[in-house]
């Protein structure tokens, strides 16, 4: 177990494992309970990591934003937390903070790292920065290969790059 998975089993333990059992459905539950739990333990990454999660399912992105930081602050080897902020700024259209947050996830090499390469080759793409996002693209590519989206965006990529160069 890495210690950005580790819960803090203060005070708040017991609201925050509730809320996070409850973010699958009960929302409004599971939001109170981990509130619960900052409160009683605000040195509780995970708190304010499972408070992120609820309020961005709930579409409150400005409150999800600032929890995912609180839970950096206190935990910055926790690549999930900056997943979720580059996640954010992505539906936002806001393709530069994308890139830098997976850029952060990248450097803390999760089990998820082809989906952090993807994600950060969308936003530079969408950044206009091409031959920047087929490098990430490519090394998401090469991180799962069987992955057909990732060579479909890659595919779009040179088909634009073509298009640039006489």
């Amino acid at each position: 177990m890495k210690n950005y998975e580790k819960f803090s089993y203060g005070k708040g333990q017991k609201f925050a494992s509730r809320g996070k059992a409850n973010l699958p459905g009960e929302l409004a539950v599971a939001i109170r309970d981990i509130k619960e739990a900052r409160r009683l333990d605000p040195a509780n990454h995970e708190a304010y990591f499972q408070l992120g999660r609820a309020l961005t399912k709930s579409g409150k992105y400005d409150e999800a934003l600032n929890q995912y930081e609180q839970s950096i602050a206190i935990m910055p080897e926790n690549p999930d937390a900056y997943f979720n902020l580059g996640y954010i700024f992505l539906g936002r259209m806001e393709y530069a903070s994308a890139a830098r947050e997976f850029e952060e996830v990248i450097k803390l090499k999760p089990p998820y790292l082809s989906d952090a390469y993807v994600n950060l080759g969308i936003a530079r793409y969408n950044e206009g920065y091409l031959e920047k996002a087929l490098t990430a693209l490519e090394k998401g590519l090469q991180l799962n290969p069987k992955n057909r989206n990732i060579s479909a965006y890659i595919h779009a990529v040179k088909a634009k790059l073509r298009k640039r160069r006489p």
